[in-house]
């Protein structure tokens, strides 16, 4: 399923469709729970998704891509 799941949305980003890729990025996140920090090799494989969409030069996609990473952040720390 992860392989699954992060190919997909490595597709949606090669075909343009980076504001799509990071809401499903999100919603997975938010699907692993705190599964999520206590699988540091599943997050750090995650973690591809969002450099990508971070260093986009539009600004919507940038802002889209902070909501899930706040969330992955906080799950990994509590």
């Amino acid at each position: 399923m992860k392989i699954k799941l992060l190919n997909g949305m490595k597709d949606l980003l090669d075909n343009g469709m980076k504001i799509q890729a990071i809401h499903a990025w999100g919603w997975f996140v938010r699907m692993l729970g705190s599964y999520a920090s206590r699988n540091r090799h599943l997050v750090n494989d995650m973690l591809k998704i969002p450099e990508r969409t971070f260093t986009d030069l539009d600004p919507q996609v940038q802002i889209a891509t902070q909501v899930p990473y706040e969330s992955l952040f906080h799950l990994i720390h509590d």
